[in-house]
């Protein structure tokens, strides 16, 4: 029987055979890494990239601790989640600044630690400046800090947007009334009035410094937001959240455009409806008209929507706003514009959804 083993001949080339193949492997996986940073560095999810005008803090923390970071923020996590189900939310938001120090670049900390502020902590407050005070935090974090760390981020401008909308528009707090008062004071201390002159702004650097480096406000979008959805009133935090709907729009990618164009629409039917209660005003808001300059442009937003996304929800949404249009109108006896906007509807509207006869409306 032969015997059977690597003789000195076959050592002699498996040698040299198992370096090349080393090599080779070597080189892939050079290739390899060498694009996994370049995806890295596309998609910002290099946690040691440098951050352009970062505070100390932050700078070292991204430095020194590298990788090391997200551990100790998942331990601050699990603290947090803890304060926040014991109620405990001015701790939750100390642990949260924390937290944003050591991830600024995640969008999801700095959502949660302005909402914590905006909702959480401002009702707490019995006094309604010391309310607003914690809302105005919530606001200013997201807008003068995290898009700081997180420019042209579509999360944070829905953030803000939905501040706008829901906390100082709506009712859900006692106070709204006192946050449209401020925010309504505040515009107009800066633009003069809610429908600001945009060749005379070009013309006042300290003015659009203030509205650039401050509120995150930019002459030229704003103009495109007034020329597209307007004429609106810069007053008004529906104003507002149509402007950061429009911003996350302009940044978001394709398939993620839907939740930018909900924020217009949404922002621009409220407006439309409610007429001087979506703003602070000196009338009597007992006393409101639908703002008929609005009607055509927002029902074009529902319909843009409709066209881009072909979604069920929007076109529910449509047929939502158009039945309630319909019945503001009336309600204000403006009927010829209700009849208008009622054809207008008929020629819109879809098989599998019949649109209530004109005659119930009426």
């Amino acid at each position: 029987m032969k015997k059977k083993g690597i003789t000195v001949k076959n050592r002699l080339w498996i040698s040299p055979a198992l370096i090349i193949l080393s090599l080779v492997i070597l080189f892939i996986a050079g290739n390899i890494s060498t694009n996994l940073s370049e995806m890295r560095e596309e998609y910002d999810l290099t946690a040691t990239t440098y951050i352009e005008n970062a505070p100390p803090l932050v700078a070292f923390t991204t430095v020194a601790l590298g990788g090391f970071r997200g551990i100790l923020a998942d331990i601050l996590w699990l603290r947090v989640s803890y304060l926040q189900d014991s109620g405990n939310y001015l701790e939750v938001a100390q642990l949260s600044d924390w937290i944003s120090k050591l991830e600024p670049r995640c969008t999801e900390i700095w959502s949660f630690h302005a909402w914590n502020m905006a909702y959480n902590i401002s009702v707490m407050m019995p006094d309604y400046e010391d309310r607003w005070r914690w809302v105005n935090n919530g606001i200013e974090l997201l807008r003068n800090k995290g898009l700081l760390y997180n420019a042209g981020a579509p999360k944070i401008y829905i953030e803000l947007g939905w501040i706008f909308q829901s906390k100082i528009a709506a009712n859900i707090d006692d106070a709204n009334k006192l946050y449209k008062k401020k925010l309504y004071d505040e515009m107009t201390t800066l633009l003069g009035s809610g429908y600001p002159d945009y060749a005379t702004l070009t013309n006042d650097p300290a003015t659009i410094k203030e509205m650039t480096e401050h509120y995150k406000l930019i002459p030229k979008i704003m103009q495109e937001v007034d020329t597209k959805y307007g004429p609106l009133d810069w007053r008004c935090p529906l104003t507002h959240s149509t402007y950061w709907g429009y911003r996350a729009k302009q940044s978001a990618p394709k398939e993620k455009l839907l939740i930018g164009d909900r924020m217009i629409f949404q922002s621009l039917a409220q407006t439309f409806l409610r007429g001087n209660l979506a703003c602070h005003t000196d009338k009597d808001t007992k006393e409101y008209a639908p703002n008929i300059i609005l009607l055509n442009k927002t029902i074009s937003a529902y319909q843009e929507a409709i066209k881009t996304h072909n979604e069920k929800t929007v076109v529910t949404a449509y047929y939502n706003f158009m039945y309630a249009a319909i019945n503001t109108l009336v309600k204000h006896d403006m009927i010829d514009i209700a009849k208008a906007t009622y054809a207008q509807w008929q020629q819109s509207a879809l098989p599998d959804m019949p649109i209530t006869p004109l005659d119930t409306l009426l």
